[in-house]
């Protein structure tokens, strides 16, 4: 299966195409990669359209559809931005409860497609059945199993077989001629050039116990795409940022894995969307600075993104250090193997919010003892080693590559590091860390490149 500027041939015997996104992130504009510039939310509807002249057709979407860059310029999570969007439905990933779970219910109430979630007391349906001219479609929404580590959200509760199991029964005898579970989780990847590698056997092994009762899991959270089957089951998801899309074939027989593929950029095709792509624009002629060489998320492969960012840090806050994993970046898909990128020249206020999305960047100056950072990055870069598959099941170890460090003293007292690392941090040296200090990321990030 290979991606193309075109969808796949529609067979005779397809019933009912699926068009699969994953963690749009509010992707309203063509921004910056570097593999060229990403695609928007309505070149998918663009894609739709076009399947549509062919047969019935329905775009899923497993989560993350909000937040991005908008979130972080705006200060708001503006919910009409894609309110209008001709999804049938969509699962809640993590980023639909950053700001809680009263405001994910008040956000999916105003969307014109159902926002599912069926295994954590969201107050969301679980489920739903979509009518088309050639069948039915159950739809189940499962966010994330670790939804309230990653964001304020609801804990999921229940096995997730008996979830799955208890509604595809339901939507079966409501008349569910195909069941479709959208979950909020996928195969683990690394940056890698030239293309992410990928694994997808942990993820494989959680649905075991039940995806014979699916006849597709769509997925997402995770930024490497793949597709296959567990079973007779197809499992699998597109890249993020609406670079891809994920088609699967709805026949008599089940569902077919039919390929990606690749989404054009399309002009907004809403006033909001308009109004924000138009912001987006504004903050990319801003001008803060200029970087010198070309930064990437690939190890090995340049200047390495996160090490900048520590040196960023360190210089701002006077510390002595700074400790910068890189599952705080996420610029683009990594389609070329880098999930985030900064090109060499000017450096735009939008460039850094999309390196720090979100409207809090606080960073901490925390003290250490001798042997202290040491033990971080050691514990750090042991479990993401993607060598290590023993440690796909930790929740937040979905970009496998070593953390970014800055640390020109033999003996530093002071580290700087991002405010949500913290716990992480508290844990692999098993004490509290003491505040000394604190500052947001992306004005260090001003100071470094003026």
């Amino acid at each position: 299966m290979t991606a193309g500027s075109t969808l796949p041939p529609r067979p005779p015997e397809v019933r009912v195409r699926l068009l699969a996104t994953n963690d749009l992130l509010a992707s309203v504009a063509p921004l910056p990669a570097g593999h060229g510039r990403s695609g928007t939310v309505d070149g998918v509807v663009g894609l739709l359209e076009q399947e549509s002249r062919r047969g019935p057709t329905l775009w899923l979407d497993s989560g993350d559809f909000t937040g991005g860059p908008l979130w972080s310029l705006t200060g708001r999570r503006d919910w009409a931005l894609l309110a209008d969007l001709p999804i049938g439905a969509a699962a809640a990933g993590n980023h639909e409860f950053d700001e809680g779970t009263a405001a994910a219910r008040a956000g999916a109430d105003a969307l014109a497609f159902p926002l599912l979630c069926a295994n954590a007391a969201a107050g969301l349906a679980p489920a739903r059945l979509i009518g088309t001219a050639a069948g039915a479609v159950g739809v189940i929404g499962l966010t994330h199993p670790h939804v309230h580590r990653l964001a304020p959200g609801p804990e999921p509760v229940g096995d997730p077989a008996d979830v799955v199991r208890a509604h595809a029964t339901w939507l079966r005898a409501a008349g569910a001629d195909w069941i479709v579970v959208l979950q909020h989780d996928g195969v683990e990847w690394w940056p890698e050039a030239p293309r992410a590698g990928v694994r997808s056997s942990r993820w494989l092994d959680d649905l075991r116990g039940w995806s014979t009762h699916a006849d597709a899991v769509l997925g997402g959270h995770t930024l490497g795409r793949w597709a296959g089957r567990l079973g007779s089951t197809v499992v699998g998801h597109a890249h993020p940022f609406a670079e891809s899309v994920l088609v699967v074939d709805l026949t008599t027989s089940g569902a077919v894995p039919a390929g990606f593929a690749a989404v054009a950029p399309a002009a907004p095709g809403s006033h909001v969307r308009r109004g924000a792509a138009e912001r987006l624009a504004a903050a990319a002629a801003e001008r803060v600075g200029t970087n010198p060489a070309a930064l990437t998320s690939v190890p090995g492969a340049g200047g390495y993104l996160p090490s900048a960012v520590a040196d960023a840090f360190r210089t701002s806050a006077g510390a002595d250090a700074a400790f910068v994993p890189p599952h705080a970046f996420f610029t683009q898909a990594p389609v070329d193997g880098a999930v985030a990128a900064l090109a060499a020249g000017p450096v735009s206020e939008l460039d850094l919010h999309r390196l720090f999305p979100f409207p809090d960047d606080s960073v901490i100056v925390a003290g250490i003892e001798a042997g202290e950072l040491g033990r971080l990055r050691r514990a750090h870069d042991e479990r993401t080693d993607p060598r290590t598959p023993g440690n796909d099941h930790l929740w937040w170890n979905w970009s496998r590559a070593p953390a970014g460090v800055s640390d020109p003293k033999e003996n530093p007292h002071t580290v700087a590091l991002l405010e949500h690392v913290r716990p992480l941090a508290e844990s692999w040296l098993g004490r509290p860390l003491t505040v000394e200090d604190r500052f947001s990321a992306r004005d260090a990030m001003r100071g470094y490149f003026r």
